[in-house]
């Protein structure tokens, strides 16, 4: 999924894997981060979007360390939480749309329009 996503920087920043955008973290892949023993996404969300996922499913959703008070989401990713993939998959994209300037935006929506159902 992330794959598409125009002008993605990936690397690895202290023990996770980061995902950012003209130098901007949008997502990261935490890996007991700080002892807390998840295999976790956490990235931007929309505005709503956290508090939204969390009271939803808190089994798979949770206020990140740190960047939760900012409005970022955490995903289990571990195999016993279940993750829903295509969730994760539209989260990334709506962490990258956080992130990317209008320019970006509006080239992305042109080569990607939304299918009609």
């Amino acid at each position: 999924m992330v794959a598409h996503l125009p002008e993605v920087e990936a690397g690895q920043w202290h023990s996770n894997f980061r995902l950012q955008l003209q130098g901007k973290r949008f997502a990261s892949v935490l890996v007991n981060h700080h002892g807390d023993g998840r295999l976790a996404l956490s990235c931007k969300a929309a505005p709503g979007d956290q508090q939204a996922l969390i009271e939803e499913d808190p089994e798979r959703y949770f206020v990140p360390s740190y960047d939760g008070a900012h409005g970022w989401v955490g995903a289990h990713l571990d195999p016993e939480h279940h993750p829903n993939w295509d969730q994760i998959g539209e989260l990334l994209v709506q962490a990258w749309r956080e992130a990317a300037t209008v320019t970006m935006l509006r080239k992305f929506d042109a080569d990607n329009p939304t299918p009609v159902e």
